[in-house]
């Protein structure tokens, strides 16, 4: 999912959210940059999944060997391994809202109308 909005991984989180996040692995753009760059604020109110997940995944920077630095640069493999999330209180998964966007965002993509 490299380059794809912060909303949309967001998704994939809720939409598996809980234990069995242990049977997904997601390759694309860095959490931690996330939460370098954003204000804790706004990614507990934006996306709220990939801020109660940061403490309990394991991401591994893919190299940028691209000769444009700026390709790619911030991938990164996220895993989810059992024995972390199987230490998590039960009461973490709960509730489970799902997420709502202003559709404003210039991170959501949709059909533009046709005339």
């Amino acid at each position: 999912m490299p380059h794809c909005s912060k909303l949309l991984y967001n998704n994939v989180l809720w939409a598996n959210w809980g234990p069995a996040l242990k049977h997904v692995v997601i390759v694309g753009n860095g959490f931690s940059s996330y939460q370098q760059r954003l204000p804790s604020r706004q990614l507990n109110s934006e996306v709220m999944y990939i801020a109660k997940i940061l403490p309990h995944l394991q991401e591994v920077n893919i190299p940028n060997t691209f000769y444009l630095k700026d390709i790619f640069n911030d991938s990164s493999i996220h895993f989810f391994h059992e024995h972390v999330l199987s230490k998590i209180e039960k009461d973490f998964w709960n509730p489970r809202p799902e997420p709502a966007y202003d559709v404003n965002d210039p991170e959501i993509v949709t059909i533009a109308k046709q005339r």
